[in-house]
C-alpha cells in the first residue's frame, strides 16, 4: 500500500476531529463537526463582495451655489463663478453676485462703494446711481451772481470739474459792464444804469 494510500485513509478516520488540509482532500478545508466548510469558493465570494454605500451616499455632481458640497469635497458653494449682478452702468460696471447658500445668487451690497447713490444727486462725471444717465436731475446751487438779470442764475454741473458758474452771456440783457440805459441791473452787481452819463430810464 502506498503512501498516498495510508494518508487518505488516516484522514477519513480523523476527518470528525481535526478535519484534512487542503493537500489531503483535493481544496478546501473540513471543518469540525457542526461547523460550516470554507473552501475555495467562499473565500472568494467574500473578496468579491462589494461594498454596500446605502442611499445617503454623495455622489459628485458640478458644484452650484445652493447651500451643498455638490462634488462632495468637504466644501460648500466653493470655487464658483458669479454672474454679473443686475445693475451694471456706470460705477456698478464690476458688481457680481453673491453666493447665499441656499437663498441662491442675490444682489450685491452697491453701498459698499463710495461712489455709489441710490439716487444721483452728486456732480462728478459719473453715473452713481447705475441707471445708465450721468449726474442727471441734480439741484444745482445758486450762481455767484443773483441779483439784477442773473436773479435766477444757478450753477451748472460740468461733470468732473463738479458745479461752477453758468455763462452768463446766456442770459437776456446780461452785460459783463453796464452799457444800456434800459433801468436794468445789466451787470448783475446791484445798480442800475450805473456810470452812465444822463441815462433817464
Amino acid at each position: 500500500m502506498g503512501k498516498s494510500v495510508i494518508r487518505a485513509a488516516v484522514c477519513v478516520s480523523l476527518l470528525l476531529a481535526v478535519g484534512c488540509d487542503e493537500e489531503e482532500t483535493g481544496g478546501g478545508t473540513a471543518a469540525p463537526m457542526g461547523g460550516e466548510a470554507v473552501g475555495d469558493a467562499g473565500a472568494g465570494a467574500a473578496a468579491d463582495a462589494t461594498v454596500d454605500e446605502g442611499p445617503d451616499a454623495c455622489v459628485p455632481v458640478a458644484e452650484e451655489c445652493n447651500g451643498v458640497d455638490d462634488d462632495c469635497d468637504g466644501l460648500g458653494d466653493e470655487s464658483l463663478m458669479p454672474p454679473p449682478a443686475d445693475r451694471t452702468e456706470g460705477i456698478c460696471g464690476l458688481f457680481f453676485k453673491q453666493c447665499t447658500g441656499p437663498d441662491g445668487w442675490q444682489e450685491p451690497n452697491y453701498r459698499v462703494s463710495p461712489e455709489y447713490q441710490d439716487e444721483e444727486d452728486r456732480c462728478d462725471g459719473q453715473d452713481n446711481d447705475c441707471d445708465g444717465t450721468v449726474d442727471e436731475n441734480l439741484s444745482p446751487p445758486p450762481a455767484s451772481l443773483t441779483v439784477g438779470v442773473c436773479e435766477d442764475a444757478l450753477q451748472e454741473c460740468t461733470g468732473v470739474l463738479g458745479f461752477d458758474d453758468p455763462d452768463y452771456t446766456a442770459i437776456e440783457n446780461y452785460e459783463a459792464q453796464e452799457m444800456t440805459c434800459d433801468g436794468l441791473d445789466n451787470d448783475c452787481d446791484g445798480s442800475v444804469d450805473e456810470r452812465l452819463a444822463g441815462c433817464m430810464p
